[in-house]
């Protein structure tokens, strides 16, 4: 399916997938803040170099070009299997801890457990734990 938004609009919205701020975006593809705002606001269009440096940070390059998902890039974008098993110890900690928390907390907690185990290939229990004491 091919997405009548802007290359701007499919920029921020892949940040924003990934749980980024532009800062921290911009960091990550050597490039200024200023600089994605400009592209984010469709104030200048990006460059190739863009793409491939996209594409290295887990961005769908193809996607923000042509505004149609690739299917390796779809296949890639998420791990179901983990982040099941990070909702799996979530909510088992809480049963255990009599911890209540409310749906959206629960999947904030996972969205950034799961961000973490992708940088880390795993999630850290004793993070866990403490997030969902604070989420609490």
């Amino acid at each position: 399916m091919i997405t009548n938004k802007t290359i701007g609009a499919r920029i921020r919205e892949e940040r924003k997938r990934l749980c980024l701020t532009q800062q921290q975006f911009a960091d990550s593809l050597s490039m200024s803040r200023s600089c994605l705002a400009l592209y984010e606001t469709d104030r200048t269009v990006p460059d190739l170099n863009f793409g491939r440096r996209a594409k290295e940070n887990g961005l769908d390059a193809w996607y923000i070009m042509t505004g149609e998902r690739s299917s390796t890039a779809a296949e890639q974008l998420f791990d179901w299997a983990s982040f099941t098993g990070i909702l799996s110890g979530i909510r088992s900690f809480c049963a255990d801890q009599r911890l209540e928390i409310t749906i959206e907390k629960e999947i904030a907690v996972a969205r950034v457990l799961y961000k973490l185990s992708l940088d880390r290939a795993m999630v850290d229990q004793d993070v866990m734990n403490e997030m969902l004491r604070l989420a609490a």
